[in-house]
């Protein structure tokens, strides 16, 4: 599952940047990808330390909760 996690997330990210955030204005599509890369910046930092405290599978929930919030408000 871990696997299939790791294989798809980029994929998916990238097909769904690729529709342009779905925005009529370029401007807005570049800042909700700025937001998006913080929170990415942000998170990543604090990544290895939440993962030993929940533990991978806890942690794989979170994310993927996280990453169906991102589509559904970004995109």
């Amino acid at each position: 599952m871990l696997g299939f996690v790791c294989f798809m997330g980029p994929g998916l990210f990238n097909a769904l940047n690729g529709l342009g955030g779905g925005q009529l204005d370029a401007m807005t599509s570049a800042n909700s990808n700025a937001a998006v890369y913080a929170t990415f910046a942000f998170s990543a930092f604090f990544a290895g330390s939440i993962n030993n405290v929940l533990g991978s599978r806890l942690t794989l929930l979170l994310g993927s909760t996280g990453y169906a919030l991102c589509v559904g408000s970004c995109f």
